[in-house]
């Protein structure tokens, strides 16, 4: 009989290479860019600017089965990131901009996957498909591992590489967008046998 992954997102700072948990013991269950000015993007190309403190750009583990301390779970296949609004559909402003950016275990940050799906505007066409980010262990391969993410033993550490997938992220609103809160949802679907 299979066991459902456990998935839980861990909030990381320091340097590229060189991780540490904010709290390695306790998952981040809340995501919040804080004030952002509209056409401004929140993006640090120095990663040593990104600590618990400053909240505009942001790194996470999301990790399968953590220290498994109930034994291994299923693997994660066909792993995948998206944005959705508070209340789990795909809409709101923040889908429908694609505000969210994204790269996936310390990729080319200077193109980002930028999540959602766009609607028709001046500025450009409605896309014909949503953008997703396809989520990979960092410690397996990118092409042949696609979308895995292990369940096996691990001790809970960024040493557990097979375990988890880094994500960094951050927003830039479009320069007309309307004042106010901006409520949405990180969500990770996979599948797993």
């Amino acid at each position: 009989m299979a066991v459902a992954p456990i998935v839980e997102y861990y909030r990381l700072e320091g340097t590229t290479g060189s991780y540490q948990f904010v709290d390695a013991n306790n998952p981040s269950t809340q995501l919040d860019f804080g004030t952002v000015d509209a056409g401004t993007s929140t993006h640090e190309g120095t990663i040593t600017n990104i600590t618990s403190s400053l909240a505009g750009c942001q790194v996470f583990a999301i990790f399968n089965n953590k220290s498994a301390t109930g034994g291994p779970v299923s693997d994660m296949q066909n792993a995948v990131l998206s944005v959705v609004d508070d209340t789990g559909s795909s809409a709101g402003t923040v889908y429908e901009g694609r505000w969210i950016n994204v790269v996936l275990n310390d990729g080319d940050e200077n193109d980002p996957v930028k999540l959602g799906k766009y609607k028709a505007t001046t500025d450009h066409p409605a896309d014909t498909e949503e953008t997703k980010l396809d989520l990979t262990a960092a410690g397996l391969d990118a092409v042949n591992d696609k979308g895995t993410i292990k369940g096996t033993t691990n001790g809970g550490t960024l040493a557990d590489t097979t375990n988890y997938a880094i994500i960094k992220t951050w927003v830039h609103p479009e320069a007309n967008a309307d004042a106010g809160s901006h409520n949405f949802r990180l969500r990770t679907t996979y599948s797993y046998t």
